[in-house]
């Protein structure tokens, strides 16, 4: 029974790792068709760290699917201020049946961190039934 909460941890873990891999999985089901779009303006956002002031920048990209004009802002986002510029094109990857649905890049850090926790869930779990 003194194994129980690590059993729980375990599960918890595991599927929280799942939930990332599916997440992954669908929007790159959904998200197909490769077009260029351009960085129409950058968000930033400044924090603390460490008493070094970091400024997050997240591009939002402005595309034309059918004659209409969509934005997308990404889900990423970088420290290297002089990885977007308004006015670049970049490729992004949007849901034809749903132009306004989009992606940038691969998306591999989802997959990865989602594998990680499966793993590290299925890790717990085992070491618990040892």
């Amino acid at each position: 029974m003194e194994d129980f909460p690590m059993i729980v941890i375990g599960i918890i873990i595991a599927v929280i790792g799942l939930l990332f891999v599916v997440a992954f999985a669908i929007s790159r089901a959904r998200c197909k068709m490769r077009i260029e779009a351009t960085v129409s303006r950058l968000a930033t956002k400044s924090m603390k760290l460490r008493g070094r002031t970091v400024t997050d920048t997240t591009p939002i990209f402005t595309y034309t699917v059918n004659g209409k004009e969509y934005t997308y802002k990404a889900e990423m986002s970088t420290t290297n201020r002089k990885r977007f510029a308004v006015g670049q094109k970049e490729f992004i990857y949007i849901n034809e049946k749903k132009p306004e649905e989009a992606r940038f890049g691969n998306n591999l850090g989802f997959l990865l961190f989602g594998i990680c926790c499966v793993l590290v869930g299925a890790l717990f779990i085992v070491l618990a039934i040892i």
